[in-house]
């Protein structure tokens, strides 16, 4: 089975998830408290998706598992750009967005690394690994 906690994008996946649920719970819910609600979840689901989908018994379903972390942090990227125009105040979320982009480059490289895997490997169960 993959160690999804050694790898550095689940690291900052989570850093990231962490800091934006921080931020979010701060401020004022009575402007857009479900957009705030949304940017929060789908954080979460970044890091989530990725940790599920290492205990995934074949690189094909571990692939699909890191295409839904994929589209969250596309989703979180439309969030923080409402987020960011609603309240200006909050200096966080333009450096959020900075940081999203780092967590799509390592996600990225982990989703082309098991993309080459499903090509050249023999389809497996993952136990023996």
């Amino acid at each position: 089975m993959r160690k999804y906690k050694h790898l550095r994008v689940y690291i900052e996946a989570e850093r990231l998830s962490l800091d934006v649920a921080e931020v979010c719970n701060r401020l004022p819910r009575r402007r857009n408290g479900m957009v705030l609600d949304q940017a929060v979840a789908a954080a979460n689901s970044v890091p989530a998706n990725i940790a599920e989908g290492s205990k995934r018994e074949t690189n094909r379903d571990y692939h699909v598992f890191l295409g839904y972390s994929s589209g969250s942090l596309a989703e979180l990227d439309v969030h923080l750009v409402q987020l960011r125009t609603s309240y200006p105040a909050a200096k966080e979320f333009p450096k959020f967005l900075v940081r999203r982009a780092q967590v799509e480059q390592l996600l990225n490289g982990l989703i082309t690394t098991v993309c080459r895997r499903m090509l050249t490997e023999p389809e497996r169960y993952r136990k023996d690994q």
